[in-house]
Order: structure tokens, then C-alpha cells, then sequence
């Protein structure tokens, strides 16, 4: 079995050629990874696995409550990410950052299903929690200047593109 996979694998890449294969990669599994769209969200009346809507306005209601939550962590992790400073805050931050760091890079080789973000969320509220804490601080005692400034910008981007794969078509 692993001699036949190991086979499909070389004639795909020696076929289509390494660059395609990894920009169609780059291009869906983060996609996929970080959907709206959860478990919780499949099983809600009128989801994948769930039920015919009996109750459209409570099932709207929770769905909108999910989808708004997730988007809000997206949001603030992604401001979080441009909040580490200093040699403290790197050491505090190391652990969250490699764990984030290495599975988005296998990621890029697995078959991706949307519950294996489930190991991100404590990563996504660390650095949403992050973002709290010294965002605000940050965005006020610096508007407009340098560091400031950039990490406004950095974090303004990193949301963005968490947003775009998680909400967009």
C-alpha cells in the first residue's frame, strides 16, 4: 500500500510538476482549514448533517453567533500576532507561535478537514488575548507613529487574510 501511494505521489509530482502542485495546496488547504463553517455550524438545522430548519430565526440566530465569534478571534489573533514584543513577550510567546508555525506548514501537505483547527483555537485565544491587552494600549499611546503604525498595519493584514480564507467564497 505505501509502495502504490509513494508511486502516485512521484507520478503526480514528476506529471504536473512541483510549483502547480504547491499553489493549488497554498490556495485550498488554509482555506479549508480555517472555513466559518464548523462541526457545530454542519449539525445546526439546514447544515450538512443536521436536520431540516424547523425554527429558521433560532437557527440564523446561531449561526450568525458562531460564525461572529469565530471571525472575531480570527480578527483579534490576527492583531495579536503584531503584539509580541521584547524578549519577554518572544519567550512567552515561542510555544504558541512554533506550535502555529509547524502545523501550518504540514498543513500545506495534509489532507485538511476543518476539525483539525480545533488544536489552533488555544493558539487563536492566546494571541487574541494578546491583542487585548496590548492592542489597545499600543494603538493609543502610538497612532500614527512608527512601531505603532506597524504593527496597526501588520495586524490589519494578518485579519484580512484569516478573514478572507474563513469568510470568502
Amino acid at each position: 500500500r505505501a509502495r502504490i501511494v509513494r508511486w502516485r505521489i512521484v507520478h503526480k509530482v514528476s506529471e504536473e510538476g512541483l510549483g502547480p502542485i504547491l499553489e493549488e495546496q497554498l490556495r485550498k488547504q488554509y482555506r479549508r482549514l480555517l472555513d466559518k463553517d464548523s462541526f457545530f455550524t454542519d449539525q445546526l438545522p439546514g447544515g450538512r448533517w443536521g436536520p431540516s430548519p424547523s425554527n429558521a430565526l433560532r437557527t440564523a440566530m446561531l449561526r450568525a453567533w458562531a460564525y461572529g465569534a469565530y471571525g472575531l478571534l480570527l480578527g483579534l489573533a490576527g492583531f495579536g500576532l503584531f503584539q509580541v514584543r521584547g524578549k519577554r513577550g518572544w519567550a512567552v510567546a515561542a510555544l504558541p507561535l512554533s506550535f502555529l508555525a509547524f502545523n501550518l506548514a504540514i498543513f500545506l501537505f495534509l489532507h485538511v478537514k476543518t476539525r483539525y483547527r480545533v488544536a489552533f483555537l488555544p493558539c487563536l485565544a492566546f494571541l487574541a488575548a494578546l491583542a487585548l491587552d496590548r492592542g489597545w494600549t499600543s494603538v493609543r499611546g502610538n497612532a500614527g507613529r512608527g512601531a505603532g503604525a506597524l504593527r496597526l498595519l501588520g495586524g490589519t493584514l494578518a485579519a484580512g487574510l484569516a478573514w478572507a480564507a474563513a469568510f470568502g467564497s
